[in-house]
Protein backbone atom coordinates (compact mmCIF):
# COMPACT_ATOMS: atom_id res chain seq x y z
CA UNK A 1 0.00 0.00 0.00
CA UNK A 2 2.79 2.65 1.06
CA UNK A 3 4.49 1.73 -2.54
CA UNK A 4 1.29 2.05 -4.41
CA UNK A 5 0.55 5.85 -2.85
CA UNK A 6 3.26 8.14 -5.23
CA UNK A 7 3.55 10.43 -2.31
CA UNK A 8 5.07 7.61 -0.44
CA UNK A 9 6.22 5.51 -2.94
CA UNK A 10 10.43 6.57 -2.72
CA UNK A 11 10.19 6.14 1.38
CA UNK A 12 12.81 3.52 2.44
CA UNK A 13 11.27 0.43 4.04
CA UNK A 14 13.40 -1.30 7.08
CA UNK A 15 10.98 -4.29 7.70
CA UNK A 16 11.95 -5.56 11.35
CA UNK A 17 10.13 -8.87 12.41
CA UNK A 18 10.67 -11.66 14.41
CA UNK A 19 9.93 -14.23 12.07
CA UNK A 20 13.13 -15.88 11.18
CA UNK A 21 12.41 -17.71 8.34
CA UNK A 22 13.39 -17.16 4.94
CA UNK A 23 10.04 -17.00 3.90
CA UNK A 24 8.59 -15.07 5.38
CA UNK A 25 12.09 -12.18 4.77
CA UNK A 26 11.46 -12.81 1.45
CA UNK A 27 7.40 -12.40 1.56
CA UNK A 28 8.16 -9.03 2.73
CA UNK A 29 11.09 -7.97 0.55
CA UNK A 30 8.99 -8.77 -2.66
CA UNK A 31 6.08 -6.92 -1.10
CA UNK A 32 8.64 -3.81 -1.21
CA UNK A 33 11.04 -3.69 1.44
CA UNK A 34 13.81 -2.18 0.95
CA UNK A 35 15.69 -4.67 3.89
CA UNK A 36 14.60 -6.43 7.18
CA UNK A 37 16.22 -7.29 10.12
CA UNK A 38 15.55 -9.82 12.89
CA UNK A 39 14.63 -8.83 16.25
CA UNK A 40 15.80 -7.86 18.98
CA UNK A 41 17.69 -5.19 16.41
CA UNK A 42 21.85 -4.69 16.91
CA UNK A 43 22.28 -0.93 17.11
CA UNK A 44 25.03 -1.09 15.12
CA UNK A 45 23.62 -3.23 12.65
CA UNK A 46 20.74 -0.86 12.53
CA UNK A 47 22.43 1.82 11.48
CA UNK A 48 24.12 0.68 9.12
CA UNK A 49 21.31 -0.93 7.61
CA UNK A 50 19.22 1.97 7.50
CA UNK A 51 22.80 4.05 6.00
CA UNK A 52 22.41 1.61 3.21
CA UNK A 53 18.91 1.76 2.33
CA UNK A 54 19.31 5.34 2.29
CA UNK A 55 21.55 5.45 -0.17
CA UNK A 56 19.99 2.99 -2.05
CA UNK A 57 16.80 5.15 -1.69
CA UNK A 58 18.54 8.20 -3.13
CA UNK A 59 20.54 6.17 -6.10
CA UNK A 60 16.93 5.28 -6.89
CA UNK A 61 15.60 8.54 -6.96
CA UNK A 62 18.81 9.95 -9.12
CA UNK A 63 18.12 6.86 -11.64
CA UNK A 64 14.74 7.90 -11.88
CA UNK A 65 15.58 11.44 -12.68
CA UNK A 66 17.81 11.03 -14.84
CA UNK A 67 15.37 8.57 -16.92
CA UNK A 68 12.97 11.43 -16.71
CA UNK A 69 15.13 14.09 -18.28
CA UNK A 70 16.69 11.54 -20.74
CA UNK A 71 12.96 11.10 -21.80
CA UNK A 72 12.31 14.61 -22.02
CA UNK A 73 15.27 15.96 -23.82
CA UNK A 74 14.38 13.16 -26.76
CA UNK A 75 10.91 14.06 -26.76
CA UNK A 76 11.74 17.74 -27.01
CA UNK A 77 11.51 19.64 -30.46
CA UNK A 78 14.30 21.70 -29.95
CA UNK A 79 18.06 21.00 -29.66
CA UNK A 80 19.52 19.74 -26.18
CA UNK A 81 23.25 19.80 -24.76
CA UNK A 82 24.30 19.63 -21.29
CA UNK A 83 28.04 20.78 -20.74
CA UNK A 84 30.71 20.16 -18.17
CA UNK A 85 32.84 23.33 -17.00
CA UNK A 86 35.37 23.54 -20.06
CA UNK A 87 32.05 23.51 -22.02
CA UNK A 88 32.34 19.95 -23.33
CA UNK A 89 29.07 18.00 -24.34
CA UNK A 90 28.55 15.25 -22.09
CA UNK A 91 24.74 14.86 -23.02
CA UNK A 92 22.90 15.74 -26.35
CA UNK A 93 19.41 14.67 -27.95
CA UNK A 94 18.97 13.47 -31.29
CA UNK A 95 17.23 16.69 -32.46
CA UNK A 96 20.38 18.82 -31.63
CA UNK A 97 22.32 16.16 -34.16
CA UNK A 98 19.69 16.39 -36.45
CA UNK A 99 19.85 20.58 -36.47
CA UNK A 100 23.21 19.93 -37.53
CA UNK A 101 23.21 16.99 -39.69
CA UNK A 102 24.61 14.50 -37.84
CA UNK A 103 23.10 10.80 -37.67
CA UNK A 104 23.00 10.78 -34.05
CA UNK A 105 23.70 12.32 -30.26
CA UNK A 106 26.55 9.90 -30.24
CA UNK A 107 28.09 12.03 -32.44
CA UNK A 108 27.94 14.93 -29.91
CA UNK A 109 29.06 13.82 -26.66
CA UNK A 110 33.31 14.70 -26.03
CA UNK A 111 33.11 17.43 -28.23
CA UNK A 112 32.99 21.39 -27.23
CA UNK A 113 30.09 23.39 -27.52
CA UNK A 114 31.83 26.28 -29.35
CA UNK A 115 33.17 24.18 -32.75
CA UNK A 116 29.34 23.77 -33.26
CA UNK A 117 28.82 27.26 -34.21
CA UNK A 118 30.35 29.99 -36.05
CA UNK A 119 33.61 30.71 -35.98
CA UNK A 120 32.95 34.61 -35.43
CA UNK A 121 30.21 33.48 -32.88
CA UNK A 122 32.61 31.29 -30.47
CA UNK A 123 33.88 34.18 -28.69
CA UNK A 124 30.06 34.86 -27.65
CA UNK A 125 29.01 31.42 -26.83
CA UNK A 126 32.00 31.12 -24.95
CA UNK A 127 31.45 34.10 -22.45
CA UNK A 128 27.64 32.88 -22.81
CA UNK A 129 28.51 29.62 -20.95
CA UNK A 130 30.83 31.12 -18.67
CA UNK A 131 28.16 33.72 -17.49
CA UNK A 132 26.11 31.03 -16.53
CA UNK A 133 28.98 29.64 -14.22
CA UNK A 134 29.16 32.80 -12.83
CA UNK A 135 25.74 33.72 -12.14
CA UNK A 136 23.69 29.88 -11.97
CA UNK A 137 20.56 31.98 -10.84
CA UNK A 138 20.20 33.26 -14.27
CA UNK A 139 18.95 31.76 -17.55
CA UNK A 140 20.76 33.78 -20.79
CA UNK A 141 19.65 34.24 -24.38
CA UNK A 142 22.01 34.62 -27.59
CA UNK A 143 21.17 34.15 -31.34
CA UNK A 144 24.06 32.50 -33.39
CA UNK A 145 24.80 30.59 -36.69
CA UNK A 146 25.21 26.77 -36.14
CA UNK A 147 27.43 24.82 -38.28
CA UNK A 148 25.91 22.18 -40.10
CA UNK A 149 28.32 18.78 -41.22
CA UNK A 150 27.79 20.01 -44.58
CA UNK A 151 29.08 23.39 -43.91
CA UNK A 152 25.65 25.15 -43.99
CA UNK A 153 24.90 27.76 -41.16
CA UNK A 154 21.37 27.43 -39.39
CA UNK A 155 20.26 30.47 -37.37
CA UNK A 156 19.43 29.39 -33.97
CA UNK A 157 19.08 31.07 -30.54
CA UNK A 158 20.52 29.46 -27.46
CA UNK A 159 18.57 29.40 -24.19
CA UNK A 160 20.88 28.55 -21.05
CA UNK A 161 21.01 27.52 -17.71
CA UNK A 162 23.02 25.96 -14.96
CA UNK A 163 22.17 22.58 -14.18
CA UNK A 164 23.40 20.56 -10.90
CA UNK A 165 23.60 16.59 -11.32
CA UNK A 166 25.15 14.92 -8.51
CA UNK A 167 26.23 17.84 -6.93
CA UNK A 168 28.28 19.11 -9.93
CA UNK A 169 27.80 21.70 -11.98
CA UNK A 170 26.50 21.88 -15.60
CA UNK A 171 25.09 24.15 -18.39
CA UNK A 172 22.40 22.74 -20.31
CA UNK A 173 21.81 24.82 -23.43
CA UNK A 174 18.40 24.38 -25.14
CA UNK A 175 19.36 25.42 -28.89
CA UNK A 176 15.80 26.55 -31.03
CA UNK A 177 16.30 26.65 -35.15
CA UNK A 178 15.16 30.38 -35.84
CA UNK A 179 16.18 30.08 -39.51
CA UNK A 180 12.09 30.28 -40.69
CA UNK A 181 11.62 33.10 -38.15
CA UNK A 182 15.08 34.85 -39.58
CA UNK A 183 13.08 34.41 -42.99
CA UNK A 184 10.16 35.78 -41.89
CA UNK A 185 11.23 39.02 -40.47
CA UNK A 186 13.46 39.30 -43.59
CA UNK A 187 10.51 39.15 -45.57
CA UNK A 188 8.26 41.38 -43.44
CA UNK A 189 11.02 43.99 -44.31
CA UNK A 190 10.94 43.44 -48.00
CA UNK A 191 7.06 43.89 -47.97
CA UNK A 192 7.63 46.58 -45.46
CA UNK A 193 10.11 48.75 -47.60
CA UNK A 194 7.50 47.51 -50.99
CA UNK A 195 4.77 49.07 -49.04
CA UNK A 196 6.94 52.96 -48.18
CA UNK A 197 7.53 52.82 -52.21
CA UNK A 198 4.57 52.43 -52.98
CA UNK A 199 3.23 55.19 -51.03
CA UNK A 200 5.99 57.65 -52.09
CA UNK A 201 4.82 56.43 -55.80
Amino acid sequence: RLRADPALAEVPILMMTGLSEREHRLRGLEAGADDFITKPPDPEELRARLRTITRLNRYRTMQAERARFSRLAELSPDGIAVLDGAAIIQHANDTLARMLGLSGADDLIGRPFTLLVNPKDSPRVSAHIAQIFQRPSRNARLEVQLVRSDGLNTAAELVSGELVIDGRQLVQVIARDISERRLAEMQIRMLHRDLLDAYDA
